[in-house]
């Protein structure tokens, strides 16, 4: 099968989990009792984070340097949310990052990033 056609699918089956439309039934939370809720959260989102075995390096640097990332304009979007904090302007700013760790903290700004990092790529699959 296509690569194509994989990725339509992924993209199918993430619009109708994300819109409700179909659920996964071990992941509804409103039917598990109260007392497993903080459990599920850790499993889930653990509060250590999430490494991720890729490093970083500067690619901060280089998306802003590129113009993928407007600087003053990704620091201005977060200044009504208590601005970026050190070790978000070190992934946006320095070139000797090293592993990425997801936090429930960090994961609107890693999201941000990593998005940009994907419409900074050119191939096939996303265009």
């Amino acid at each position: 099968m296509n690569n194509k056609v994989y990725i339509v699918v992924f993209i199918f089956a993430v619009a109708l989990l994300y819109t409700g439309r179909f659920s996964v039934p071990m992941l509804n939370i409103e039917k598990m009792r109260v007392g497993s809720t903080a459990k599920l959260q850790e499993e889930i989102v653990p509060s250590k984070g999430v490494r991720l075995p890729v490093v970083w390096g500067d690619l901060g640097v280089q998306m802003v340097r590129a113009g993928i990332i407007d600087a003053e304009k990704f620091e201005n979007l977060y200044v009504s949310r208590g601005g970026l904090n050190e070790e978000m302007k070190k992934l946006l700013y320095d070139k000797n990052n090293g592993e990425v760790t997801i936090t429930l903290e960090n994961s609107e700004i890693m999201l941000n990033l990593l998005w940009a990092l994907g419409l900074g790529n050119k191939n096939e699959i996303i265009e």
